[in-house]
């Protein structure tokens, strides 16, 4: 199978310490988040830390930053400084790939206004990047978030003015606690809820989670530790849509082990 496999890696105390990181479990790509563990301050990067940092970047393939948790995209003043932080040091660290939730939303009423006011952050961010890919991820939490609801990122996908620039990011864990099937030939199966747009998803969130399916409690484990099973998770990433995306597997803040622990519950020596 072609596949590109990483690690999401906690930002501890500088983007070229996680960079080292992914070289010492030989990772060809990984995700991190520009905000370091415990704190609600973005990254600061000093000219030391850039400098070394992209003297390491050939080494590695696609570089994804995720959004921080600060920024609700749905916000009414989508001018976000967090935001535009960040996506400064996507440019600047030549992290080519961005990962974002939709954004907090409580009233069913009005949730397109909601989903028209990211949809003009995405053209916004579409325009003043264009060297960045931007990845819409679904969300666990139909009652609360946008995004859980597949429809959601479809409507979103539907109003960008580049849509070659804008990808789905698929999150296993969060299609489960959403209620969506990952099983083929079931009720509410995942990828028969993208319909067609299957070929849009570009990016997997391999997640398993400890809690049941349309729980909306957002609760990772590790792939093949939770209720989703490996099975499942196996099966899912060797269908066609799935197979030779990007694969990041994102473990629990005390996580302490490698990619290597993880990868025989997924894949069986292969």
């Amino acid at each position: 199978m072609n596949r590109t496999i990483g690690l999401h890696l906690q930002f501890h105390t500088s983007i070229t310490a996680v960079a080292r990181k992914a070289l010492q479990l030989q990772l060809p790509s990984f995700q991190t988040i520009f905000v370091q563990e415990k704190k609600t301050r973005p990254l600061k990067l000093t000219k030391e830390d850039k400098k070394e940092f992209l003297s390491l970047r050939p080494k590695f393939h696609n570089l994804y930053a995720h959004a921080s948790f600060l920024i609700n995209f749905s916000a009414e003043n989508s001018d976000h400084p967090v935001l535009l932080k960040e996506l400064f040091l996507c440019q600047s660290l030549e992290f080519n790939h961005y990962v974002f939730h939709p954004g907090a939303w409580k009233d069913p009423a009005t949730k397109t206004v909601g989903l028209d006011r990211v949809a003009q952050l995405i053209n916004k961010m579409i325009k003043a990047f264009p060297s960045i890919t931007f990845y819409i991820e679904n969300t666990a939490n139909k009652k609360s978030l946008l995004g859980a609801d597949i429809n959601d990122l479809i409507y979103l996908f539907e109003r960008t003015d580049k849509p070659e620039q804008l990808k789905f990011c698929l999150d296993t864990a969060h299609a489960h606690l959403a209620g969506y099937s990952l099983e083929p030939h079931a009720d509410d199966y995942i990828l028969d809820r993208f319909s067609l747009f299957k070929d849009n998803i570009q990016l997997i969130h391999l997640n398993d989670s400890n809690e049941e399916r349309g729980s909306f409690k957002d609760i990772h484990a590790l792939p093949g530790y939770g209720k989703i099973g490996t099975k499942i998770l196996k099966n899912l990433i060797d269908t066609k849509p799935i197979d030779g995306k990007t694969l990041i597997i994102e473990p629990s803040m005390s996580f302490e082990g490698s990619l290597h622990d993880i990868l025989p519950n997924v894949w069986n020596n292969r």
